[in-house]
């Protein structure tokens, strides 16, 4: 059986195993958590400037103002907000924030930088995957006190704890407001500072960038790596030889590796998250195939060969939506039929949605 700690996985937010605390004697062992990712995809460390792509080396150095939990619900307990409540027409939400908890440079944080931070992800320069919507949404921003922040829509809305979460994509991270102010966006996206584990040390483009854990941390206490390496190893047979010499701790793999690997006893971890996959048969107005149809020469997936090809055996069901189309016409599912479609729904039957269990917390 391989080490522990040489960790392969499909989804790099397995990364968080490195964020629990450790024993003194693990942490003597293993100073150093050594990470070799395919891509670093942009390479920039401002979290509004990189694309809709949640990167897993941001991740250990910022903090959400909503927390996740490993099923990808928000969580009053990962975040910088405590609780929440929204108001009866759902178009003020207000967030109630954690007190105490700091920048690495020190500044505490406070509304102001969660309106900082939300205004940022939404600006002109934001190249979030989600800044288009929340601008369509989002009428203002209330800082009434410095623990406690309002967002107001334009239209109710139930959505908001989801995008300011780890769920998506970054619009949630809360950055460092006089920081940023003081040093500007370009000194940011050099030596970024927020609140998260760990701090940033080092980034050499097309190598690697490097983290350095905090002392102590609201959310874990004492982190249980001294210093993360995220490696930039575009090539998987390079990636999974270094895995097996032991030079690297954790690898992302392609699904075609998974089997082989686990054959060699290296634990795979997989991010739990909601996939939604559709599939169209179009018919003639008369529903019989048309005669210069040919024959698909690869089936469409279904069944068990769905789920090996598209999720690696690894999806769970959870409800089916059949919707028949011929010619310009649709026929939708009634109250009963969806009922009966989830029923019939099982691993075996039909290809869903990729819910794999992570092995551990995050």
């Amino acid at each position: 059986m391989r080490s522990a700690l040489r960790i392969v996985t499909m989804s790099l937010l397995c990364v968080a195993l490195a964020l629990g605390s450790a024993t003194a004697g693990w942490a003597q062992a293993k100073p150093e958590l050594s990470v070799a990712l395919s891509s670093f995809s942009t390479e920039v460390l401002d979290p509004v400037l990189g694309g809709h792509i949640v990167k897993y080396y941001l991740s250990p150095m910022f903090d959400y103002l909503v927390g996740t939990t490993p099923e990808g619900q928000p969580s009053r307990d990962g975040g910088i907000a405590t609780r929440w409540e929204n108001s009866a027409d759902h178009k003020r939400w207000t967030f109630h924030l954690r007190k105490g908890v700091k920048f690495h440079n020190g500044d505490e944080v406070t509304s102001e930088d969660v309106k900082f931070s939300l205004q940022r992800a939404m600006g002109k320069r934001s190249t979030t995957g989600y800044a288009g919507p929340l601008r369509t949404l989002i009428q203002d921003i209330e800082t009434p006190a410095p623990d406690r922040v309002v967002i107001v829509t334009k239209e109710p809305t139930l959505i908001i704890p989801t995008y300011l979460s780890r769920t998506l994509s970054t619009e949630g991270m809360v950055l460092p407001k006089k920081y940023i102010e003081a040093n500007g966006d370009d000194a940011f996206a050099r030596k970024p500072v927020g609140s998260g584990p760990y701090k940033f040390v080092e980034q050499v483009t097309g190598s690697h960038i490097k983290l350095a854990a905090v002392d102590n941390h609201w959310r874990i206490g004492v982190p249980r790596f001294k210093t993360m390496l995220f490696r930039l190893v575009p090539e998987e047979t390079t990636r999974i030889a270094l895995l097996r010499r032991g030079e690297v701790d954790v690898a992302d793999v392609s699904r075609e590796r998974v089997a082989e690997l686990e054959k060699e006893g290296f634990p795979v971890h997989f991010r739990k998250e909601e996939a939604i996959l559709s599939m169209y048969w179009v018919l003639p107005r008369d529903g019989q195939p048309s005669s210069r149809a040919r024959p698909n020469p690869r089936p469409s997936p279904s069944g068990s060969r769905g789920r090996s090809e598209i999720s690696a055996s690894r999806s769970r069901p959870r409800w089916c939506i059949r919707t028949i189309r011929r010619g310009r016409r649709s026929s939708w599912p009634t109250p009963a039929s969806r009922a009966a479609s989830r029923s019939s729904c099982t691993p075996s039957s039909f290809p869903a949605s990729p819910r794999a269990r992570p092995s551990r917390r995050r």
